[in-house]
């Protein structure tokens, strides 16, 4: 299925009408202090599927508004648009009771049909409806920033709008190897029939896998005392989000065609190259060094025609699931989150990083915005008590960044896992300077 169709059917999704409050009565028009709620995260939970094997999906939903949302007001609907099956469980569970920032996650098993196939999965939010009370004053459909005959102001159409999420779920062909360990030195190697590739050296490795739309997944690998172990993946090296005029912007990810490694006594390169989109080429360079816990990345995009360009997403990192923990069922019911923020050891705005067992894992970001007046957006963290998302992008405003045919942007990026690691602290050192 192609993804214009799968943007239209997900269109469809949100278009679909809602009614009631979750009191029975619409809020009053002067309401400030309403519940609101944001998805931090739908997709893989692991970032990315392998083979056959049923895939854990995970949602989180945030409550982000200024008052509490009472239970059974809103349920979640998981749908399977292209490559995937339901196996078994709830797929429209309801959503608990969340104070003012408090979050709860859902977990989904689902099944690929193939090997190769994409896969495509949305998520609805929508109110459930109290069929006792009728709301005529209020309509679910207006417009933001629009008032109704009954005084619904903007606030009150966030609570009453349903909203759906698309994720396309990068597929690997098969299942990722086991972890036996990295390099002895700073090496890179690149094996183009099979378009895997591999960089790192005596404490860290990368793994970059093909996926089945000819993307990449990378696999992070850190050597603790216990020996190498997985710290992590990256289950998209770069996403851009552009758009020609007189068009909405939607998400290019990367499309790897080729690769390239030159290596040092003192330091390996790897450079992947390929497309974001019709729009515009791009190259990823990552680079280590002897002795070092970290990856030195620079993501370089060069216009192809002249587009408008809204916001350059840096490689999402999925950290290792917190073994000391036990996952909650993947049969669609909710659990809440843990209401305190996790302690990110005070880290610089610049840097995203987890701290399991013995290892600290993450991503640093230059300061210096790749376009002017561009602002940096840390993305939500999602299921902080088990699967932490870690991830940046920088925006431009409403109207986006026009680049012509030629044109040339570049970020810098730092992917690191530190062994033998205390605390979360120790992710300070990663910060570019």
């Amino acid at each position: 299925m192609r993804l214009p169709l799968l943007l239209a059917v997900a269109a469809k999704l949100i278009a679909s009408p809602t009614a009631a409050s979750a009191a029975g009565q619409p809020p009053s028009a002067d309401s400030t202090a309403l519940p609101e709620i944001r998805v931090d995260y739908f997709g893989a939970e692991k970032g990315y599927a392998e083979g056959v094997n049923t895939v854990p999906i995970l949602c989180v939903v945030r409550n982000v508004g200024k008052s509490a949302l009472a239970a059974n007001t809103l349920r979640v609907r998981c749908y399977t648009l292209a490559g995937l099956d339901y196996t078994e469980g709830e797929l429209t569970p309801l959503v608990p009771a969340l104070a003012p920032g408090q979050a709860a996650s859902f977990r989904w098993r689902l099944q690929p049909t193939d090997r190769s196939n994409s896969l495509v999965a949305s998520v609805l939010i929508t109110r459930v409806e109290d069929k006792s009370v009728r709301t005529a004053s209020v309509s679910p459909v207006v417009a933001p920033g629009t008032t109704n005959a009954g005084g619904a102001v903007q606030e009150i159409v966030k609570l009453y709008m349903p909203r759906a999420v698309l994720s396309v779920i990068p597929h690997l062909h098969g299942l990722v190897p086991p972890i036996t360990g990295g390099f002895t030195l700073p090496n890179a190697t690149s094996t183009p029939n099979a378009g895997s590739a591999r960089i790192g050296n005596e404490h860290l490795l990368l793994r970059i896998m093909p996926t089945a739309s000819h993307g990449a997944v990378v696999i992070i690998a850190a050597k603790s005392p216990d020996g190498w172990g997985t710290a992590g993946a990256a289950s998209s090296l770069v996403e851009i989000q552009v758009a020609a005029d007189g068009q909405l912007p939607w998400w290019r990810a990367f499309k790897w065609s080729q690769s390239d490694v030159r290596t040092d006594l003192t330091g390996a390169t790897l450079t992947l190259t390929g497309t974001c989109g019709d729009d515009f080429e791009a190259t990823i360079t990552l680079q280590t060094r002897k002795d070092s816990s970290a990856i030195d990345g620079k993501v370089r995009l060069k216009a192809r025609r002249t587009s408008r360009l809204f916001s350059i997403q840096l490689p999402r990192l999925d950290s290792a699931t917190d073994r000391s923990r036990p996952l909650p069922p993947l049969d669609g019911s909710s659990a809440l989150i843990g209401t305190s923020a996790p302690d990110n050891g005070d880290l610089p705005n610049s840097v995203a990083a987890a701290h399991r067992g013995m290892v600290t894992a993450g991503l640093s970001w230059s300061e210096q915005p790749p376009l002017a007046e561009w602002v940096p957006f840390a993305l939500p963290q999602g299921d902080t008590d088990h699967t932490v998302q870690l991830g940046m992008r920088w925006n431009s405003g409403e109207r986006g960044e026009v680049v012509l045919p030629g044109g040339i942007i570049e970020c810098n990026f730092r992917i690191f896992a530190y062994a033998p690691s205390d605390s979360i602290r120790d992710a300070r050192k990663f910060a570019i300077p």
